[in-house]
């Protein structure tokens, strides 16, 4: 097994990744105070922290990276799920991405 893992650099980047982050979901220190919900979407599990502006959006769980180009719209959809709020822009990668966040007057 080993040997596999070490010619193909991705599977051990993969394996290593998902040591290190399987569900991590903690949150910046600027977003320690905020609201945080766990919700799946498109069979994909997020940990979303957000404040009145903006979100930090983390996966929690393994998705090949066939998977990868769903992840930004299944994290939209987690957002707008948990806050209410439209999503005006988003960044990141498919771990950890943050967003600016247009919400209705509360």
């Amino acid at each position: 097994m080993w040997r596999k893992l070490l010619r193909r650099p991705e599977l051990l980047a993969g394996l290593i990744g998902s040591i290190f982050l399987a569900g991590c979901d903690s949150p910046s220190p600027a977003m320690r105070a905020s609201r945080n919900a766990t919700v799946e979407v498109g069979g994909m599990t997020f940990g979303v922290h957000w404040t009145d502006d903006e979100a930090e959006i983390y996966r929690t769980g393994w998705a090949k990276r066939s998977q990868w180009a769903d992840i930004p719209a299944n994290a939209e959809i987690a957002v707008k799920q948990v806050t209410g709020c439209a999503v005006k822009s988003m960044d990141g990668d498919p771990a950890l991405m943050t967003a600016r966040l247009d919400c209705p007057a509360r």
